[in-house]
């Protein structure tokens, strides 16, 4: 009878482990060959298609060492050939009220998607961001985005509360070893 518990309980454990780790569902997760850092993109989607072509607002949280990105991937209806300048400014709002600016960079071109009479443009912008800040995000969550758009003037997106629980949640998966 001790020995049924005890493997019930080895079984339950296992499981508890597969259930934590299907939490964390990673673009990009991989251990470089010979510097063996960790490699790791994660992907929160704010608005957009499942599937078809609609505007859309994503983000991502890409680990690379001790290197960490905030990328972000925009869409609107339209065609537009202005360039996202470099170091153009982001300011994220953190549930707790804190704030974390970062700085792009690389200027972000546009690139046209074009399906059937629908054309969207598409930027996507990276961004460093230090660990420590990172590690905010963790603790929080983010609530708002302040970007800065093609017009160098600032684009707002209000993040709803199911995707705030998740950049926290995948924020935490970034830096699980």
């Amino acid at each position: 009878m001790r020995y049924r518990i005890l493997a019930l309980f080895t079984l339950l454990l296992i499981g508890l482990q597969d259930v934590a780790a299907q939490r964390c569902k990673y673009l990009v997760d991989e251990k470089d060959p010979i510097t063996d850092d960790i490699i790791r993109t994660i992907k929160n989607r704010i608005t957009g298609p499942i599937s078809g072509i609609s505007p859309y607002y994503y983000f991502y949280y890409v680990r690379s060492g001790s290197n960490h990105t905030f990328k972000v991937e925009v869409a609107d209806y339209g065609e537009s050939t202005a360039v996202i300048p470099e170091k153009s400014e982001m300011i994220i709002r953190l549930e707790d009220g804190g704030l974390i600016r970062i700085y792009s960079k690389n200027k972000a071109q546009p690139e046209q998607i074009k399906e059937l009479s629908e054309v969207l443009t598409s930027y996507t912008i990276e961004y460093d961001i230090p660990e420590e800040e990172m590690k905010k995000i963790t603790a929080s969550g983010i609530v708002f985005i302040r970007a800065t758009d093609f017009n160098n003037s600032f684009s707002d997106q209000k993040i709803p509360r199911p995707v705030t629980i998740q950049s926290r949640n995948n924020a935490k998966c970034i830096f699980r070893e």
